[in-house]
């Protein structure tokens, strides 16, 4: 006589899965219980703990527009979107719309030679 058996041997109610990125990591969560989300977190080396840092996209927004900023410091001058793209490896549109946000925000000028620091 065989023993039949419909029943799971586990399963998870939440998971999350901890990525490393450049400057920092992103926790994603999903679960039964929990909405969907993804936290970016930075280890402090001193306590060893997590600490939150908001949203990944807006981190790396910010980021990537410090790395404009330096890009544009070293320069000395004004530089075209596609310059700027080639240094950062970002598609030349993304970079467009970035430095064009941030010569809204009065971070950066616009000139008739690309952009420069404000």
């Amino acid at each position: 006589m065989g023993t039949n058996t419909l029943g799971l041997t586990g399963a998870a109610d939440s998971i999350g899965v901890l990525e490393k990125r450049r400057g920092h990591s992103v926790l994603h969560l999903t679960g039964r219980d929990i909405e969907e989300q993804s936290i970016a977190l930075q280890l402090d080396g001193r306590s060893l703990t997590w600490q939150s840092l908001g949203d990944p996209e807006q981190v790396e927004q910010t980021e990537q527009r410090r790395q404009v900023l330096e890009i544009l410091r070293q320069s000395g001058g004004a530089m075209r979107p596609r310059e700027i793209a080639n240094l950062l490896r970002k598609s030349v549109d993304s970079v467009r719309v970035m430095l064009r946000r941030m010569a809204e925000a009065g971070m950066i000028a616009h000139t008739g030679n690309g952009y420069r620091l404000a």
